[in-house]
């Protein structure tokens, strides 16, 4: 699947348009964002105190009321950026991009980084020789309380 991430000047109005007209907000339900996928979750897990779902492509994570609060997206998923590939894209060159988006990026111990004003995580295993492998997009505030 393709997606296009759209990021608001507001946080509440990030989204994930999908190739074709169907669009995915956090703080969705989870019928909802099923009903945008056009596809049911394969499984549910528990996961860093709360219930996530995969779709194969990506995982969604949802907070005590049942609305989404992050989506991490993985191949086969094709996210695009500002125009620029995410997944399986040179780690160092995605950096170098959200340096200039964000001059705060936060490092996740050498595996990748996030970026508290977009609310965005980059996943890279093998950093900084390999590629992107996950993107994850959270809803304002996801990621403030890892880097405080």
């Amino acid at each position: 699947m393709k997606f296009k991430l759209i990021i608001g000047d507001s946080q509440e109005l990030i989204l994930i348009k999908l190739e074709g007209e169907k669009e995915v907000k956090l703080n969705l339900m989870s019928n909802e964002i099923k009903e945008a996928f056009s596809v049911k979750a394969s499984s549910k897990f528990n996961k860093d105190g709360g219930v996530a779902e995969d779709f194969g492509f990506c995982h969604v994570f949802y907070d005590d009321l049942g609305k989404s609060k992050a989506i991490e997206f993985f191949e086969p998923s094709q996210i695009i950026f500002n125009g620029v590939q995410l997944i399986n894209s040179n780690y160092l060159k995605i950096e170098e991009f959200f340096k200039q988006l964000d001059d705060n990026l936060c490092y996740l111990g050498g595996a990748g980084f996030c970026s508290l004003k977009l609310q965005l995580g980059v996943f890279a295993p093998s950093a900084p020789n390999g590629n992107v492998e996950t993107v994850l997009l959270g809803r304002k505030g996801y990621y403030d309380a890892l880097f405080d």
